[in-house]
């Protein structure tokens, strides 16, 4: 089956725009390394379409959690990040967000197209759909194809490990979720040990505040 990419460019728009001195380097880097990244994938795969998502604009997020990326310094932005991402929206085809992330619209298109997508990424949320994603980072350069399994697990363990300065399980983390969860396997049994543990932590108000992180970490609600 022939495949479309639904590519995340706000981390390649991040990493380009670091370690170069003028826009047209900035430039040339980013076209580089988004042509290499493509070349890849059809390497591997027979390539319909692609569709590039970045540079999205407000977020609903923070207006259930004044704290989400507030751990994000304005004085981390490359200098060259605005000027590179005009260039991009002018010569990409980019569709941005308005009100939701990057990520949101990323997931609302491969629920759309679940067999014939490659989700294209660093960003490890990805992993709580059961989606082919390709990982372009130098470390990594590999596909990684998400089951079912994996993806109820992934997002379970989010909810207690956090993300983007959130987190509702302070104390908690990777292993006491191994833990936790190692007899879980339908949504019903995840979400039940999670509200026991929100439970334990937020007594009275475990319920809402369950809802709320998986309101702020879950994509496409």
């Amino acid at each position: 089956m022939n495949k479309i990419i639904i590519f995340d460019i706000d981390s390649l728009l991040f990493s380009c725009s670091l370690n170069v001195e003028t826009i047209e380097e900035a430039i040339f880097k980013y076209d580089e390394i988004y042509m290499s990244i493509i070349n890849t994938v059809e390497d591997d795969y027979i390539i319909d379409d692609i569709y590039n998502y970045g540079c999205a604009i407000g977020n609903y997020r923070k207006t259930i959690n004044i704290q989400y990326k507030a751990n994000r310094k304005a004085s981390s932005i490359p200098e060259l990040l605005n000027e590179l991402k005009q260039y991009v929206l002018e010569n990409y085809n980019v569709i941005q967000g308005h009100g939701l992330e990057t990520d949101d619209l990323v997931a609302r298109k491969w629920k759309e197209n679940k067999e014939n997508s490659i989700i294209i990424s660093i960003d490890k949320d990805y992993r709580q759909f059961p989606a082919l994603i390709y990982n372009y980072h130098y470390l990594h350069k590999r596909f990684y194809d998400i089951t079912e399994a994996e993806a109820r697990y992934n997002f379970a363990e989010q909810l207690i490990v956090g993300d983007e300065n959130i987190n509702y399980c302070k104390g908690y983390g990777k292993a006491y979720a191994k833990k936790l969860f190692k007899d879980c396997e339908s949504d019903y049994q995840y979400i039940k040990q999670l509200f026991i543990l929100y439970k334990k932590i937020h007594k009275s108000k475990a319920r809402e505040r369950l809802i709320d992180c998986w309101r702020m970490l879950a994509l496409d609600i």
